[in-house]
């Protein structure tokens, strides 16, 4: 089944939904379980204190409009966003899969593996 649209939650008052604000595209990187390390990076900080993509550096590929690819995800989806839903401290983001890509074969980054490596708690 080729994937056509998604719900995205971004939270409020985030450089995500700021970046969303002024254009509305993006890139869903399907993770591998390799890339746990990223998670405090990309899930536990914020962008408005540090600059993700110079964090990222060597780790990032330049996939043009401003977006970048993950090196090692596993997949890519780029997505168009049209609407938003108010759910109380975040946003969900309506967007349609303009194009994919599957880059490779791999174990997915899981809730189970963040468990198992105490990067989430259960």
């Amino acid at each position: 089944m080729k994937p056509k649209r998604f719900i995205i939650g971004v939270y409020k008052d985030t450089k995500t939904l700021e970046n969303l604000e002024a254009n509305p595209v993006g890139l869903l990187n399907y993770l591998s379980d390799e890339h746990s390390n990223l998670v405090a990076l990309l899930g536990k900080k914020t962008g408005h204190k540090i600059d993700k993509v110079k964090a990222l550096g060597d780790r990032l590929e330049h996939a043009g409009e401003g977006l970048y690819k993950i090196v090692g995800s596993l997949a890519v989806l780029h997505l168009k966003f049209l609407q938003r839903i108010d759910c109380g401290d975040h946003w969900a983001w309506l967007a349609d899969v303009d194009k994919y890509e599957n880059i490779a074969e791999g174990k997915f980054l899981t809730l189970d593996e963040l468990k198992r490596k105490k990067i989430i708690l259960a």
